[in-house]
């Protein structure tokens, strides 16, 4: 009797670490082909679906950022293309990001960071200062005048796996903002003062019109 060939589901798969959690990703060759996740502490299996192209994704259970994940691949009618892999979920190393921002005449360093449990150190000059992180993962301190941005370098260290992070700040860019220059009250008096000299009428509805101009100006456009 002939040996029966089995076509392969040739399964490929992996995990993909970002601020909101973990992905499951993957990839097979037979778009008919049954795949399931199996995450370590919970006990359902999970049936994920394929697209057109064979790719498939799936979120980890919110939380779970460490363990063993199986992800199996087989074509419902061929047991013997059954294939499993193996996926490590880990915690990356930690990001951290830091911007120079002013409010009310008052200089700040806000940041944030990408995942909980961490610590945030500042390094200013010769000098380390510890900083608090919110349950936003969030941060902030006041800088003095007189430290410029290529002074600052922000440190993050995971207190899960020991693993540190480093970032050098910006100016004006938050993660809740769009990126634009900073504008304190003096550069917006300025620019007015320049606009009254040369004589132009801004009418009190048009007053986005000058905020308009100001960024053209700031950017050269």
């Amino acid at each position: 009797m002939a040996e029966q060939e089995h076509s392969a589901v040739n399964l490929v798969a992996s995990a993909l670490t970002h601020v909101s959690g973990t992905t499951i990703i993957g990839r097979v060759a037979q778009l008919d082909a049954v795949v399931t996740i199996d995450y370590p502490g919970v006990d359902e299996t999970v049936q994920v679906t394929v697209d057109e192209n064979g790719d498939f994704l799936h979120e980890s259970p919110a939380g779970l950022t460490e363990g063993i994940v199986e992800v199996t691949a087989v074509n419902p009618v061929d047991i013997a293309t059954r294939e499993m892999i193996l996926v490590e979920l880990a915690l990356p190393v930690p990001v951290v990001t830091g911007t120079i921002v002013e409010h009310g005449g008052v200089r700040k360093l806000e940041g944030c960071v990408n995942q909980p449990d961490v610590k945030v150190e500042v390094e200013l000059a010769n000098r380390v200062v510890k900083v608090s992180v919110d349950q936003d993962d969030t941060f902030e301190m006041n800088l003095p005048d007189k430290i410029l941005p290529e002074q600052i370098m922000v440190r993050a260290t995971s207190l899960r796996t020991g693993k540190v992070g480093r970032n050098t700040v910006t100016l004006g860019v938050t993660s809740k903002t769009q990126p634009v220059p900073v504008l304190t009250e003096a550069m917006i008096k300025n620019y007015q003062s320049d606009q009254a000299a040369q004589q132009l009428v801004v009418q009190p509805r048009k007053k986005r019109g000058i905020f308009r101009r100001f960024f053209a100006k700031l950017f050269g456009t």
